[in-house]
């Protein structure tokens, strides 16, 4: 008999578990007034305090998984929060490097422009002496 069930409990969820853990309680405190040796009137006043008393435990502990649940969901709610924060920082900050970085380029390449004008006009000007030099020599010889 406790084979089958362990058996049974086995493939239940923790839920369901604690379900018919909370039932067995119940229904084995309900035996134990009902088969006690008293008169009618102390087991129906018995039945009451203890279906009373189990009431204000279940409802106790519904409360106590609610504020659990809530306390839960403040901390990922919080945490989400945060991540998004950090997240918006490095976005904003990986943007500005990103546009930091264009801007460099830029300038990079205005100063690469200037240089290749300048070369450009030096070796227009040293072509230009060269062929002086070639047309001074012609002359000489």
């Amino acid at each position: 008999m406790l084979k089958e069930f362990k058996e049974m409990i086995v493939g239940k969820s923790k839920k369901d578990k604690a379900k018919d853990i909370g039932i067995g309680a119940a229904l084995g405190a309900l035996a134990g007034i009902l088969f006690a040796p008293k008169s009618g009137k102390e087991t129906r006043e018995d039945i009451k305090n203890k279906s009373k008393e189990v009431s204000e435990d279940i409802k106790s502990t519904v409360e106590e998984k609610v504020d659990e649940a809530k306390e839960m969901k403040e901390k990922v709610s919080s945490s989400l929060q945060e991540n998004v924060e950090v997240m918006k920082d490095t976005k904003d900050d990986v943007a500005e490097d990103i546009k930091e970085g264009l801007d460099d380029l830029k300038k990079d390449t205005e100063n690469i422009k200037e240089n290749l004008e300048k070369s450009k006009e030096n070796i227009k000007e040293a072509s230009e002496n060269v062929k002086k030099d070639v047309k001074k020599a012609k002359k000489n010889k």
